[in-house]
């Protein structure tokens, strides 16, 4: 986690040319900003939130200003969100998380304009298999990921449509 350490998200111009715009207004509590990043058109801010005593949250804001959406919305007790990435047409968040099962990391995908539900991408999960690592296509249509999925501690490469779908698997037998 890179942590932001910061209450607050604005948005200024950078020739100063317009009054500071809050983006983070609608957050409350006790909280820290530990990762962000704007999608390539420029037109959402995508923060990972930590919250005493909560699951770790996933919000886009609109850069032009506007309230905070919650993208993560099933997140069970205490899960943890270890990172997430944008896809490249500025449409979906894609995160790894332990989101259903408390110590299971899993990759899930969400609109990034919070319309919709977030999908879990990978399929079922072997006893002790997890997702280790994904990226999202260039075209923004699949995410490619590892994962023990099969067996454990046996890592295969899959693909997967972005806005969810059956998992194909790439790698040899």
């Amino acid at each position: 986690h890179n942590r932001l350490d910061r209450n607050d998200l604005y948005r200024v111009r950078l020739d100063g040319s317009d009054d500071p715009v809050r983006l983070s207004q609608g957050l409350s509590g006790d909280y820290y900003m530990y990762d962000l990043d704007v999608t390539a058109d420029g037109a959402w801010a995508v923060i990972q939130v930590d919250v005493s005593n909560e699951p770790d949250a996933l919000y886009s804001v609109p850069v032009s200003g506007g309230t905070p959406q919650l993208l993560n919305t099933t997140a069970i007790g205490n899960a943890r969100l270890h990172y997430f990435r944008l896809s490249a047409d500025s449409k979906y968040v894609v995160y790894r998380a332990e989101e259903d099962t408390s110590g299971v990391w899993e990759i899930y995908s969400a609109r990034v304009d919070g319309s919709g539900s977030q999908v879990k991408l990978n399929g079922s999960l072997a006893p002790g298999g997890e997702v280790k690592d994904f990226d999202i296509s260039p075209n923004s249509g699949r995410v490619v990921y590892t994962a023990d999925q099969a067996t454990d501690e046996v890592v295969e490469l899959y693909s997967v449509p972005v806005g969810g779908g059956a998992p194909l698997k790439l790698s040899a037998p």
